[in-house]
C-alpha cells in the first residue's frame, strides 16, 4: 500500500494482533501485499479498511449512504486507536515541514456571509488544490469581518486584534491545538516504553514514511493520482481540513464552556477514559432552517441516493426514530453495551427531552454528550445565513455551528446529513482525528462525494476519481447561472467531465478557473502533463497549473474583463 497513514496503521495492528513483532521494513512489505485491493473491480472511491485476523471491510463513498458494517474493521484496543490518533498528528506536523511555501491568497468576497460549513469546506479545497497543482499552502484564515463573529464577545480576539474567522482559526502552520482524543493518545503512547521512537512515540519508520509520502502524492500528477489508494487521499485531504480548522483559544473557551453530559444510567456511574465498553458516535440531526422550520410531517425512513438534490427550499428533515435506529444498529454492530452521542443538533435540549420521552430504554442506556445552549438561540425565521436573521443571532448561531462542528469530529462513527456541508465537515473533521475510516449513516440520500445540491444518483457516473469526489463543488466551477437550479439542482459535475476529453496544445489559447474559484481569466498554455495543464494569464503574466476540468477553450465572455 502506498500511503503511510495506511501502511503504517496495517504495521501497528499486526503487531498488535501477532504478538508484536519489531517494525520492520519487511512488515510493511507484507503489508503492502496484503492491504492490496483483491476485491472484484473496486471502484475508484472505494475504501478499503483491514481489521482484526485478517478481516477486510469496504465502502463505495460516492454510491454508498450507509457504511456501518465497517464497524468491524475498525480498531478495538486503545493502543490502536492511540497510534493512530498520533500518527494523524505527525501527519499534520509534517505536512508543514515541507518544503512547499506558505502564502497569502486573496479572499472570496462573498466570504464574510459565507455560512460556517461551507466556509471550512471550501477553505479546505482550495487549499488541497493550491497543494496539489501549484506547490503552495495558504497561510492565513480570512481576517475579514464576518456575520458570524461578534468579536467583542471574545477577550482573547479583541486583545490580538482578531477580526472574522481569524478569531476563530489560526493560521496554517501555527502549532496545532489539541482535543483531548490527541492528548490522551500521545500521552498514552509516551508512557510505554519506547525504542527506536521519536518524543511523541511515534516510531521513527513511520515518520520517515509520512515524509516520503508528502512527497510522492503532493507530486504526483492528477493521473497518477487516480492510481493511489482512496483511503489515503481521503486521509491526507482530511488532515489539510484539521489544519484549516485550528482552533483559537477563544473557540476552546466557549467550547468547554457549553458542554454538558448526561451519563448513561446503566452504567451506573461515569465511566473512566481507559474504558472500553462504549463507541463514540457523531449525531447530527438537522432542524429549522433545514426544512423551512417545520415541526411535524417529517420523513420517515432515509432517502435512497436517487432522491432528489437538497436544493434550499426542498431540503427534509427526518423523524427521530430514523436516527435512534441508526444507533441501535452501531450498538448491535459494534457489541458495545453503550454508546458515547455526541448531539449536534438546532437545541439539543429539546431533542434530547423528544428521545427521552419517545425512547426511554435507549435514551438511559447510551451516554449524551451536547452544547448547552439556550432555546432562544436557534429561534428564527428564514434561512441562517440570510440578514433577516439579526447581526446579533447570526453571530450566535456563527459560535454555535463552530462548537458542534469540534463536538462531531469526536466520533467513531457518524449519523446524519453528507447532504450538508455542515455534515461533510464534521465527517471529515473526525475522520483527521481518528486517522482512520469513519463509518456512516447518512439519512439524506447523499454520499459523501455527492455535492449536496446535486441529484446524486444521475450524477454519480462522474464521480471518478478521489480527487473529484473531495474538491468538486459547481461554484468553484462556474459563477454562471444553473438553468433551474431551484428546481432540480446542478448537473455542472457533468458538464465538466464532458470537457475532460478536450485536448489542448502549447501556444492555444484558453479561459483558466483562476485558484479554481469560478472566475475564468484569458491566457496561453504554455505547457501539459497528464491530467493538468499550464496557463499564462494575459492580464499580469502569471502562470497557474490547473486541472483539465478547470480549463476551457477561449470562446466565452470572460467574468471580470470588459
Amino acid at each position: 500500500m502506498f500511503l503511510a497513514a495506511l501502511r503504517v496503521m496495517n504495521t501497528f495492528l499486526a503487531a498488535l494482533h501477532h504478538a508484536k513483532p519489531p517494525l520492520t521494513k519487511s512488515s510493511f512489505s507484507v503489508f503492502f501485499a496484503a492491504s492490496s485491493t483483491k476485491q472484484s473491480q473496486p471502484t475508484a472511491t472505494t475504501i478499503a479498511v483491514s481489521g482484526e485476523e485478517g478481516r477486510q471491510c469496504t465502502c463505495d463513498i460516492a454510491s454508498s449512504i450507509d457504511c456501518l458494517d465497517v464497524i468491524r474493521c475498525l480498531p478495538q484496543g486503545g493502543t490502536e486507536a492511540h497510534q493512530l490518533i498520533a500518527l494523524g498528528v505527525a501527519t499534520r506536523q509534517q505536512i508543514k515541514q515541507t518544503e512547499y511555501l506558505f502564502v497569502l491568497t486573496n479572499t472570496k468576497k462573498d466570504e464574510g456571509i459565507t455560512p460556517i460549513g461551507k466556509g471550512v469546506q471550501y477553505s479546505t479545497i482550495e487549499t488541497w488544490n493550491s497543494w496539489m497543482y501549484n506547490h503552495q499552502l495558504p497561510l492565513l484564515t480570512n481576517p475579514k469581518p464576518s456575520i458570524h463573529v461578534n468579536e467583542s464577545w471574545y477577550p482573547y480576539c479583541l486583545q490580538h486584534g482578531l477580526q472574522g474567522r481569524a478569531c476563530f482559526f489560526g493560521s496554517l502552520n501555527a502549532t496545532e491545538d489539541f482535543g483531548e482524543l490527541e492528548r490522551d493518545a500521545l500521552v498514552a503512547l509516551t508512557e510505554k516504553e519506547s525504542l527506536g521512537r521519536s518524543n511523541d512515540g511515534i516510531p521513527d519508520q513511520a515518520v520517515r514514511d509520512i515524509q516520503r509520502d508528502i512527497a510522492l502524492l503532493s507530486k504526483s500528477s492528477p493521473e497518477e493520482r487516480t492510481k493511489l489508494p482512496a483511503l489515503g487521499q481521503l486521509l491526507f485531504f482530511a488532515h489539510i481540513g484539521r489544519m484549516r480548522f485550528r482552533r483559537q483559544p477563544s473557540v476552546r473557551d466557549f467550547y468547554n464552556k457549553h458542554r454538558a453530559t448526561i451519563w448513561s444510567k446503566k452504567l451506573g456511574k461515569r465511566p473512566s477514559k481507559s474504558t472500553h465498553s462504549t463507541i463514540q458516535v457523531s449525531l447530527h440531526m438537522r432542524r429549522a432552517d433545514s426544512c423551512n422550520h417545520k415541526q411535524t410531517g417529517f420523513e420517515r425512513k432515509a432517502s435512497p441516493l436517487d432522491s432528489m438534490a437538497q436544493v434550499s427550499g426542498k431540503r427534509l428533515c427526518y423523524d427521530t426514530n430514523v436516527y435512534v435506529e441508526a444507533l441501535r444498529r452501531i450498538q448491535t454492530i459494534s457489541g458495545k453495551p453503550t454508546l458515547d452521542v455526541y448531539l449536534a443538533t438546532d437545541h439539543a435540549g429539546s431533542m434530547l427531552d423528544e428521545i427521552r420521552d419517545r425512547f426511554p430504554d435507549d435514551f438511559y442506556a447510551w451516554n449524551w454528550h451536547f452544547s448547552n445552549y439556550t432555546r432562544d438561540t436557534f429561534e428564527y425565521e428564514g434561512f441562517i445565513d440570510g440578514h433577516s436573521v439579526g447581526e446579533t443571532k447570526q453571530a450566535m448561531l456563527g459560535e454555535t455551528a463552530v462548537a458542534d462542528l469540534w463536538h462531531l469530529s469526536h466520533g467513531q462513527v457518524f449519523v446524519g446529513h453528507l447532504g450538508s456541508r455542515f455534515g461533510k465537515v464534521s465527517w471529515l473533521l473526525a475522520t483527521a482525528r481518528r486517522n482512520t475510516f469513519v463509518p456512516f449513516f447518512t439519512v439524506d440520500g447523499h454520499s459523501f462525494c455527492c455535492e449536496i445540491d446535486e441529484p446524486c444518483g444521475e450524477m454519480r457516473p462522474y464521480i471518478t476519481s478521489m480527487e473529484n469526489c473531495m474538491t468538486f463543488a459547481h461554484d468553484l466551477v462556474t459563477k454562471d447561472r444553473i438553468p433551474n437550479y431551484w428546481e432540480v439542482g446542478s448537473h455542472v459535475r457533468k458538464e465538466v467531465a464532458e470537457r475532460l476529453g478536450k485536448k489542448f496544445a502549447v501556444g492555444e489559447r484558453v479561459q483558466g478557473n483562476w485558484h479554481m474559484k469560478g472566475t475564468y481569466y484569458s491566457g496561453v498554455v504554455t505547457a501539459t502533463s497528464p491530467g493538468s495543464i499550464t496557463i499564462q494569464y494575459d492580464d499580469d503574466g502569471s502562470f497557474e497549473t490547473l486541472p483539465i476540468g478547470s480549463v476551457r477553450g477561449d470562446i466565452l465572455p470572460v467574468v471580470g474583463e470588459n
